[in-house]
């Protein structure tokens, strides 16, 4: 019989802070085993899904509200035109996190620096549109600051949750995250944007999409994979995703990130599970960890 053990949230959290490596270990006796092997990396990992969804939903607002151009301050909004297409538009949110006003127009109250450039091929809705995200020095929230490409097709309509619903695909190969910690990690995804409604109005507001896919991140030589295996669920009434969950994996070592924001609140719990010699695993719960 598989026997397990149970580590406290405020073990946990105590081992974190005193972590003195990014490498996971596999205990070879799980007796013995002390929790301060157990990396931040996976957090940031988490942190990441909700950042670059973020710059996505940033981009749309943009590309779909022009209103946002001119709110006064930061950021400063720059189009190559407002009427037709191709087109560029550039989102200076400023150098300082507390400049930019985004979040008191749009009311997701997080602050943003950097600059966000926006191509479009034609309105985002239409099949067949293209929209390249490019983020330079963009951080969200004081936490991670990113460099690196978004992009982001409408596919057309496909079979979903018993309706024909437009799908997009959201691909970036090696956006490099930088944490306050100086170091530094390269992430890529290759996801599926579901959106079940929103598509029937000119308004970007009642937008909703659930979300499948994988990711990867790799810092050193630690590599991480992530799969999601409850789709994401995303209404543009909540700013980070809403539900879902998705399982991260390293060599013996596999963790369960989990949205359960019934208030849309900016945290996510992950559950720590690693296999252990002589059928025994130690089981980390309820760690919380803040999203940007």
């Amino acid at each position: 019989m598989k026997n397990t053990i149970f580590v406290t949230m405020a073990v946990l959290a105590l081992a974190l802070l005193n972590s003195c490596t990014d490498k996971d270990t596999v205990p070879i006796d799980t007796t013995t085993y002390h929790p301060s092997s157990v990396s931040s990396f996976p957090m940031s990992l988490g942190q990441a899904e909700s950042m670059s969804h973020d710059l996505l939903i940033t981009a749309l607002n943009f590309a779909g509200d022009t209103s946002l151009w001119n709110i006064g301050g930061f950021p400063i909004v720059t189009a190559t035109s407002d009427t037709s297409y191709p087109r560029t538009i550039t989102i200076d949110f400023g150098t300082a996190d507390t400049t930019t006003l985004l979040h008191t127009a749009i009311g997701d109250m997080r602050t943003r620096s950097g600059i966000l450039s926006i191509t479009l091929t034609d309105e985002w809705h239409k099949s067949g549109s293209n929209i390249t995200i490019t983020a330079t020095s963009l951080r969200l929230s004081g936490m991670m600051t990113c460099n690196g490409v978004i992009e982001f097709a409408n596919r057309g309509k496909h079979n979903y949750l018993t309706k024909q619903c437009p799908f997009f695909d959201f691909v970036t190969n090696n956006i490099i995250f930088s944490k306050k910690d100086g170091k530094s990690f390269r992430y890529s995804a290759n996801k599926i944007y579901h959106m079940t409604s929103g598509d029937t109005t000119a308004t970007i507001y009642d937008d909703v999409f659930y979300i499948s896919g994988t990711s990867t991140a790799t810092q050193d030589t630690n590599f991480l994979s992530l799969s999601i295996s409850g789709h994401y669920y995303a209404p543009h009434s909540c700013f980070w995703f809403k539900e879902g969950s998705a399982t991260i994996s390293e060599d013996k070592i596999n963790r369960t990130l989990s949205f359960n924001n019934t208030n849309c609140s900016p945290m996510a719990n992950l559950i720590l599970v690693i296999e252990g010699y002589n059928d025994t695993d130690v089981v980390y719960s309820n760690r919380y960890i803040d999203l940007p």
